[in-house]
């Protein structure tokens, strides 16, 4: 991925953890590496998968699929994300 797409990812989700940030450079969009099918930043369930997901993980943010299933990030209550599936 692009530095400056790169950029605009950690500009605009400042709560994305270091390790997901230092993997972006090695993989791109589209890309099936490290065992995910990766998008292009983190999305909301919703603009992946429409209105139902979006009501189904509230807190989530999605990075990738693995064997189908959403792969991203939810934000706790204490603004920590923990990696889900």
């Amino acid at each position: 991925m692009h530095a400056e797409r790169i950029e605009a990812i950690r500009a605009a989700n400042p709560w994305l953890p270091e390790d997901y940030l230092r993997l972006l450079p090695r993989i791109e969009p589209g890309e099936r590496r490290y065992g995910l099918t990766w998008l292009d930043g983190p999305q909301a369930p919703g603009q992946v998968a429409g209105p139902a997901a979006a009501d189904h993980f509230p807190h989530a943010w999605w990075i990738g699929r693995r064997s189908g299933q959403a792969v991203g990030y939810e934000r706790h209550a204490d603004g920590r994300p923990g990696l889900c599936e």
